[in-house]
């Protein structure tokens, strides 16, 4: 497998300048190394962002757009990943695994400490310009040491001294993940556990009594409903985030379409699911669960 060399990178600015945008559908190779699968090291630091607007459940947030590992190890977003043409989208979106050089981690250590990243994260101050603005997620390290960083409204050019270090550190993240998933080297990684929320699915175009809101189905025909088939996990009981990590499971889950049901005890189900990544938990900046759910 390819490495990503940013060891002659000397500034942030390089470091953006040289990265290609991510490519839809870029294609990625079946073989390399490490294997899709393996084990990755520690949470070196990670980013996601997450649309802050009104949702009908079932949801979870999206995953990390990027996480870096301690031996180098990146996994980074990239939703066309498994789609082929005039297929529906699938309900997991997928992510590039590709591996740095110890350099280009130690790149990433040391602009998290210059920017202050490590230190306790503070209130970071409203970006009252903007209306219902993305939450951008930056986690760095892992462990006691881990600094969960929350800013609302992030963008490029921030005055603030504290919400321009974050912006400018998650640059750093998102010119990695551009180049990871451009690449057209890295291998996909599929998941080993999903965090999925689950709620009762109403009929296509139809207002739930309920609520009164309308659902509308996907533009094409939903599958027909299939067994839920993990009997440690009921969907009656996951209105909130619950990982799920039996590997039947996660690979029904895996091959899944948007707009999929699940039939459990007898009541059928609409299920949202995303990765969870090594080193993070059911939500957004939370640390691994010490139990799988």
């Amino acid at each position: 497998m390819a490495l990503i060399r940013l060891t002659t990178i000397t500034s942030l600015a390089a470091i953006t300048s040289m990265c290609a945008a991510p490519v839809a559908g870029a294609a990625f190779s079946e073989s390399g190394e490490p294997a899709a699968g393996a084990p990755v090291g520690e949470l070196v630091a990670s980013l996601t962002v997450q649309g802050l607007f009104p949702v009908t459940p079932p949801f979870v947030p999206s995953g990390p757009t990027v996480a870096v590992y301690d031996d180098g190890s990146v996994l980074a977003l990239d939703p066309a990943i498994r789609l082929l043409l005039d297929a529906p989208p699938y309900l997991l979106d997928g992510y590039a695994r590709a591996q740095i050089d110890a350099a280009a981690v130690d790149l990433v250590v040391d602009r998290a400490e210059a920017l202050g990243l490590t230190d306790a994260a503070p209130q970071y101050a409203p970006n009252l310009a903007i209306v219902d603005a993305p939450r951008t997620w930056v986690v760095v390290g892992a462990g006691e040491a881990r600094q969960v960083h929350v800013v609302d409204g992030l963008v490029d050019d921030e005055e603030d001294p504290q919400r321009a270090a974050v912006a400018e550190f998650a640059a750093l993240l998102r010119s990695i993940a551009d180049e990871v998933v451009a690449d057209g080297t890295a291998t996909y990684e599929p998941p080993s556990a999903v965090a999925i929320q689950a709620a009762p699915a109403d009929p296509v175009d139809q207002a739930s009594p309920a609520t009164g809101v309308v659902r509308v189905g996907p533009p094409y025909p939903a599958p027909e409903p299939v067994a839920w088939p993990d009997p440690t996990v009921r969907l009656a009981d996951a209105t909130d985030c619950v990982i799920v990590d039996d590997p039947a499971t996660v690979t029904l889950l895996a091959d899944a379409v948007v707009g999929a049901t699940f039939v459990d005890d007898g009541v059928t189900y609409a299920v949202a699911a995303q990765p969870v990544l090594p080193g993070h938990g059911c939500r957004p900046g939370t640390p691994p669960s010490t139990t799988p759910r």
